[in-house]
């Protein structure tokens, strides 16, 4: 049985009225206390102890500490029990795991490979046996309950539209990685079959299922990041396939996100690996992180440029290196975007040849993007107004379109940027205001004029307008 917020309350209130009278009111105020008794479910077991906790409470901040924790402790308490009880059938450990890795997803993914880790699980305990997984079992809402789950329908976007399923998750939020980390660090013989099913969920067709295994990764990694490296993480980057490591990439990921700063360390190790699957997983990591953590973006940059300092980089790691470098520019707030476009334009003139040319090209590559969030977009509602942003932004492209190794991409990129102008009125005036600091010399009016001349709109139709009203910048008429 399980209490909800009322019933909880009054078992807590009744235990203080019996120790502590004259406090109630003030204990039950505390902001753990509110936390616990809002919390989604609870044993009348759990509230009796929180409330023993409470009365025991002497105001100072360790004990106001254990009260904060008394959540924490009672779901780990929980996973300990679900996986040690004998009396708990392997199958349902199953879906219990296989639940915490597809939390908040459809209801039959979760107990469909839970199945699939079952048979795991069978050929580890009982390898003489063949495994064997009962066609029918309990019913739905009685695995949700063991599991202190609950489910609910709710539309699933797919590539079909909107689709209606039945999805499942945790009363508490705090279980699946606490359940993870229970199997992985208090279970360690229960490994290989984890393993060999987190390898299966990573080779599966569906892209959500090869996502939650990156994500079940990256917990496990936080929770034993050796092992979880060398049994899973390693042989995935080290792969000769596309697939195995973009999963690697993305468990690194979201292992920095799980605040795992060892993780950046490793990144920056793997940007310059003898492997090069290892050095492909780095680079792509890192150009997924910026837009997460753009607080680390110029780390990321900074490992970016170690490895475009390496002559030996092959066509395609060149071009990774580019689209990960590019993405450091494609998201993030206004200033960390600022800052970034900073670091490019010292790379310009501070670093090798190489990093040069790696700055100039993923500037044009993320230039070449006219999506929301795109740096057309940024530039035209908050870099035009910064000074120093502006200024970065018209080197940049100054130097691109002069660099004879860019100019066709960064005319390319231009266009873009003029298309965006007929489509939006911000970044029209942003245009305007930008295109008399990309004109130094003769050479680059000539340029400009004739690639706004010859310019066709979007659907190989005559010039835009937008590109007149540019040539009209770009030759202004005399002043009587």
């Amino acid at each position: 049985m399980r209490l909800g917020p009322a019933g909880r309350a009054g078992v807590v209130r009744a235990q203080l009225a019996r120790h502590r009278p004259d406090d109630v009111d003030a204990l039950l105020a505390l902001e753990p206390v509110t936390g616990f008794l809002a919390a989604p479910d609870r044993r009348p077991a759990e509230a009796a102890a929180f409330a023993e906790s409470l009365a025991a409470y002497d105001g100072g901040a360790e004990a106001l500490a254990r009260l904060a924790d008394f959540g924490q402790a009672t779901v780990e308490k929980q996973c300990r029990d679900w996986l040690s009880d004998p009396a708990t059938s392997l199958r349902d450990k199953a879906f219990l795991l296989s639940l915490a890795v597809f939390d908040q997803a459809p209801y039959v993914l979760a107990a469909e490979l839970a199945d699939k880790l079952f048979v795991h699980l069978q050929r580890l305990q009982h390898p003489e046996q063949p495994p064997e997984i009962p066609v029918f079992g309990p019913a739905a809402e009685d695995r949700l309950a063991l599991a202190r789950a609950e489910g609910e329908l709710r539309d699933e976007q797919t590539e079909w539209g909107a689709v209606p399923q039945f999805m499942s998750r945790f009363r508490d939020e705090r279980t699946p990685r606490v359940l993870l980390t229970e199997v992985w660090t208090g279970h360690p013989s229960a490994r290989p079959a984890l393993v060999e099913w987190v390898r299966q969920l990573a080779r599966d067709g569906r892209p959500l299922v090869r996502t939650r295994a990156a994500a079940a990764t990256a917990l496990l990694a936080a929770a034993d990041l050796p092992s979880a490296m060398a049994l899973l993480v390693d042989g995935w980057a080290r792969s000769r396939a596309f697939g195995p490591r973009v999963t690697a990439a993305n468990t690194l990921t979201l292992a920095l996100l799980l605040d795992l700063p060892v993780a950046l360390r490793l990144l920056t190790q793997w940007c310059s690996d003898s492997h090069p699957g290892r050095r492909w997983t780095a680079i792509r990591a890192l150009g997924l992180l910026a837009p997460l953590r753009p607080d680390l973006a110029g780390a990321a940059l900074g490992a970016l440029a170690a490895r475009a300092r390496v002559d030996a980089s092959s066509p395609a790691e060149y071009a990774n290196l580019t689209e990960s470098a590019a993405l450091l520019l494609s998201g993030g707030p206004g200033r960390r975007r600022a800052e970034v476009l900073a670091e490019f334009v010292r790379l310009l003139y501070l670093d090798t040849p190489a990093v040069r040319d790696l700055a100039l090209a993923a500037f044009v590559r993320a230039c070449d993007n006219d999506e929301d969030g795109g740096l057309v977009g940024w530039y035209a509602e908050t870099g035009m107004y910064e000074a120093d942003a502006a200024r970065d932004l018209a080197t940049l492209w100054r130097t691109a379109l002069n660099d004879r190794t860019h100019t066709r991409p960064a005319l390319a990129a231009l266009r873009t940027w003029v298309y965006v102008a007929g489509r939006r009125a911000d970044t029209a005036l942003a245009l305007e205001l930008l295109l008399p600091a990309l004109v130094v010399t003769a050479d680059d009016r000539k340029r400009l004029d004739h690639a706004l001349r010859t310019m066709r709109a979007e659907d190989g139709g005559p010039r835009p307008a937008s590109a007149d009203r540019l040539l009209a910048v770009l030759h202004p008429a005399p002043t009587r």
